[in-house]
């Protein structure tokens, strides 16, 4: 029996919306779920009736599309959901939950005509072409080329990925799973962190690092080296937390703890690095995008310097990397704004 625990934001339903003719557009993670229900229309979707439900409260990705339904089955003729996980001929795997979803599965069961499922980021970068100006923030301000690739670096439950193709002003998504390839230290401090972190698995990848569960990963690091001494009452709050990722986080924005501050610091120098091995892997003069649930969250530290030091380090591909701008994108719902607009070109090619 499920108990969700969610935070709702709704829209009322246009009354005279036939049925039979709303597409279900949504985001399944490995924290959070958003789904929303949209009308047929040009341009940009506009959702008339969304939510926010807590994934892990549920006992599967089928429980949660039918707590949000909640009666509306009727009035979904299609559906296109986004997932934390790769996405092979209509079957997803989830990375970090022991869920597995299928199209065809989904799309009889709930009697859609059409469903299709894509990996998170692929969906997010459908949404970019879309994504008004105050959506994003520049972290650097170099001028994307309009036929440049792109990527994608989305840290959150794990790191997600992706890469894509502008032709003639179309975007098209490249599935990836680098967030899994392997973490490769840039100097003394994240060699350390290697060491320790290599102690206690047999691989460490991007993931292990630039993740929530990562942060608390390099926490716990700096805390065992003991260069640095904690603040015992914010050590206890951290302790005793549901969530030791967002309270590190947060004590390090607002300066409370001297490990979390150095923890944050690591993150997002090797969240740099990573990045501008990313923008040279794909030579993404289109630029690079940070998204994902962590990102717009530290924005202010990511614009301390730290992150640009650490992505133009790259010895005599400096200024090739000078000229890659990076954004970070501010709308969680992104990849819910991505799945929607794929599933109206549906509509359109009818």
């Amino acid at each position: 029996m499920d108990s969700p625990h969610r935070e709702e934001t709704s829209h009322p339903t246009d009354p005279d919306m036939a049925a039979g003719a709303m597409i279900l557009a949504g985001d399944i993670g490995g924290t959070k779920t958003n789904l929303a229900l949209f009308p047929p229309a040009d341009g940009r979707p506009r959702p008339v009736y969304s939510r926010r439900l807590c994934t892990i409260d549920y006992t599967g990705p089928e429980a949660i599309i039918e707590d949000f339904l909640d009666g509306r089955h009727q009035e979904v003729e299609a559906a296109c959901l986004a997932v934390a996980g790769p996405v092979t001929d209509g079957q997803a795997r989830f990375t970090n939950l022991p869920w597995t979803l299928s199209a065809d599965r989904l799309g009889h069961r709930f009697g859609w005509r059409r469903c299709r499922l894509l990996n998170d980021v692929e969906a997010t970068i459908h949404a970019l072409p879309l994504l008004e100006a105050t959506e994003f923030e520049a972290l650097r301000p170099a001028v994307p080329l309009p036929d440049g690739n792109l990527a994608i670096m989305a840290p959150g439950t794990g790191l997600g990925m992706g890469l894509a193709i502008q032709r003639r002003g179309e975007v098209v998504p490249l599935a990836s799973e680098g967030g899994h390839a392997d973490f490769a230290p840039i100097d003394e401090e994240s060699l350390s962190l290697w060491r320790y972190l290599k102690a206690q698995r047999p691989r460490v990848t991007l993931e292990s690092v630039l993740s929530g569960a990562g942060l608390e990963r390099i926490y716990q690091w700096r805390r065992h080296l003991g260069e640095t001494h904690p603040d015992p009452r914010t050590a206890q709050r951290i302790e005793n937390s549901d969530d030791p990722p967002a309270q590190i986080s947060n004590l390090a924005m607002h300066r409370q703890d001297p490990v979390c501050v150095q923890a944050m610091a690591c993150f997002v120098r090797c969240l740099g690095a990573a990045a501008g091995n990313l923008a040279l892997t794909a030579t993404t003069r289109g630029g690079i995008y940070l998204a994902g649930g962590i990102a717009p969250k530290i924005l202010p530290e990511l614009k301390r310097g730290g992150f640009e030091a650490a992505f133009l380090d790259k010895g005599r591909f400096r200024d090739f990397l000078a000229s890659v701008p990076v954004r970070v994108i501010l709308t969680e719902s992104a990849p819910v704004l991505g799945a929607a607009s794929v599933a109206m070109a549906w509509n359109s090619a009818r």
